[in-house]
C-alpha cells in the first residue's frame, strides 16, 4: 500500500464518521507530533467545496472538568454570536439557556447550548463538530470523564465530537465500547512507513521531486540502522536526479545530509566537501535556517579530521549567525559542541569556559515555550560537568569569576 494513500485513507474515515447516522463520538489515537498535522488538515477539509459540516476547535487544557466545559461553552457561544442569523430559529431557546446557566451543572449546560445549535442549523449544514485536543490533561481521569459523559449524553444525530488522545499515552481505551463511539489510528510506525516508502520508489509512481524526496526518506531509515553505505547511496542518488538546476534550498539539504552520513562513516574528506557545498548554497541563497547547523557539522568534522583551527573558525560562523539571529539557543548549542571539542583534546579549562558560557545563554533564554529546553540544556552542561569529575555549582562558579576578571 502506498504512502500517499495513508492521509486520503485516513480523511475518508473521518468523512464517513461524519455521515453516519448512529454515530456520535470519534476516538483519534495520534502521537504528539502529528497533531498539528491532523489539525491543519481538518481546517482544510472544512474549507473544500462541498464540504458542508462545522468544525469547532478546542484545544484549552483539561485540568478540571467544570472549567473545561465553561472553556467548551464559550467557543459554542462565539460560534452563536457569529452565526445568529442563520441560527435564528434557536436563538430564542439559546438566549433562555445562557440566562439560566447558573442553574444547571457545567457539563449539562454546554451540552443543551451545543445540541440546540447543532438541531438549529441551516438545511444545507451537516454536523456540528467540536474537535477536543487538549494542551494538557494532567490527571487522565478527568479527561476520560469528560469524554465519557459526551460520548453518553449525546443524543442528537447533527452533535459529533472528534477526540484526540495519545499513543503512547492514552486515556481513553475502552470508549468504544459505548453505542456511537468508533476510533482509528493516525500513526504509521517506522517499520511501516519504510516499507510504503520503497514500495512507492519501486512502482515508479512519484514525481520528480516527490521521489526525491522519498529517497531521502529512505536514505534517513538506513542512516538510523548505521547503514551508512546505503544512506550515501541513496542520497547520491537524489542529488544526481535532481542535477545542478534543482532548488538551491533543495540541493543544500541534501548534501547536508550527505554530509552527515560520511561524518558518521567517517569518511571525513568527503564529508567535509559535502558541508562545505551545502554552506556556500546557504550563503548564496540566503538559507539563515540551515546555514548554522551545516557550520556546526562541518567544524566538528574538521576537527575528527585534525583541523582544529579550521574547526573553531567554523564554529565561530555559526555561533556568529544565530546571534545576529537573536537565537540564544542555538548559540549555546555551539558554545556547548566547542566544549566537547576542547574536552576531546584534553583541554578541559578551555571546555568548561565553554560550557559556562552555554550555561549562561540557555539562562537566558526567556521565552514561555523555550522554558523545557533552557532547563534541559542547562543539566545537559551540568551532567558533562559531573562527568570530568568537576562540582558544577563551583566549576561553573569559578569560570563566571575568572570571565568578570579578564
Amino acid at each position: 500500500m502506498s504512502l500517499k494513500t495513508f492521509f486520503p485513507e485516513q480523511f475518508e474515515a473521518i468523512r464517513r464518521f461524519l455521515e453516519a447516522p448512529d454515530q456520535v463520538v470519534r476516538r483519534v489515537v495520534i502521537d504528539p507530533e502529528m497533531e498539528e498535522m491532523f489539525l491543519k488538515a481538518m481546517g482544510r477539509m472544512q474549507e473544500e467545496e462541498g464540504f458542508f459540516h462545522i468544525f469547532l476547535l478546542h484545544q484549552g487544557p483539561c485540568t478540571d472538568a467544570n472549567a473545561y466545559f465553561e472553556a467548551l461553552t464559550s467557543v459554542a457561544e462565539e460560534a452563536f454570536e457569529d452565526a445568529r442569523a442563520e441560527l435564528a430559529g434557536v436563538a430564542g431557546r439559546i438566549d433562555m439557556l445562557r440566562r439560566t446557566a447558573d442553574r444547571v451543572a457545567a457539563p449539562r449546560h454546554f451540552h443543551q447550548i451545543a445540541e440546540a445549535m447543532a438541531e438549529g442549523m441551516p438545511d444545507e449544514c451537516g454536523c456540528l463538530t467540536f474537535i477536543l485536543a487538549p494542551q494538557t490533561a494532567p490527571d487522565p481521569a478527568i479527561y476520560a470523564r469528560t469524554m465519557r459523559f459526551l460520548a453518553e449524553t449525546t443524543v442528537s444525530e447533527w452533535l459529533r465530537f472528534i477526540m484526540l488522545d495519545l499513543r503512547q499515552a492514552p486515556v481513553l481505551n475502552g470508549l468504544e465500547d459505548l453505542p456511537g463511539v468508533s476510533s482509528q489510528q493516525f500513526y504509521l510506525g517506522p517499520d511501516e512507513i519504510e516499507r510504503r516508502v520503497a514500495e512507492d520508489l519501486r512502482a515508479d509512481r512519484l514525481e520528480p521531486k516527490e521521489r526525491r524526496q522519498y529517497l531521502a526518506m529512505l536514505a534517513g531509515f538506513h542512516f538510523t540502522r548505521g547503514e551508512h553505505e546505503d544512506a550515501a547511496r541513496l542520497h547520491r542518488q537524489a542529488m544526481k536526479e535532481a542535477g545542478a538546476d534543482a532548488d538551491p534550498g533543495e540541493r543544500a539539504t541534501t548534501l547536508y545530509n550527505f554530509g552527515n552520513t560520511c561524518a558518521a562513516a567517517k569518511r571525513f574528506p568527503e564529508a567535509v566537501k559535502a558541508y562545505s557545498e551545502a554552506a556556500e548554497l546557504c550563503i548564496a541563497h540566503k538559507n539563515a535556517g540551515l546555514a548554522p547547523f551545516v557550520y556546526i557539522n562541518l567544524g566538528s568534522t574538521l576537527h575528527k579530521a585534525g583541523d582544529f583551527p579550521q574547526a573553531y573558525a567554523s564554529l565561530k560562523v555559526a555561533r556568529d549567525m544565530f546571534r545576529a539571529q537573536g537565537h540564544l539557543p542555538g548559540e549555546a548549542h555551539v558554545c556547548d559542541t566547542l566544549a566537547e571539542l576542547y574536552h576531546a583534546d584534553g583541554d578541559d579549562k578551555n571546555a568548561v569556559k565553554s560550557w559556562a558560557y552555554a550555561h549562561r545563554l540557555f539562562g537566558r533564554v526567556s521565552a514561555r515555550h523555550f522554558a523545557d529546553l533552557r532547563q534541559t540544556g542547562q543539566d545537559g552542561i551540568e551532567m558533562k560537568l559531573k562527568r570530568i569529575g568537576m562540582e558544577p555549582k563551583r566549576a561553573l562558579a569559578q569560570a563566571e569569576r575568572e570571565a568578570r576578571h579578564g
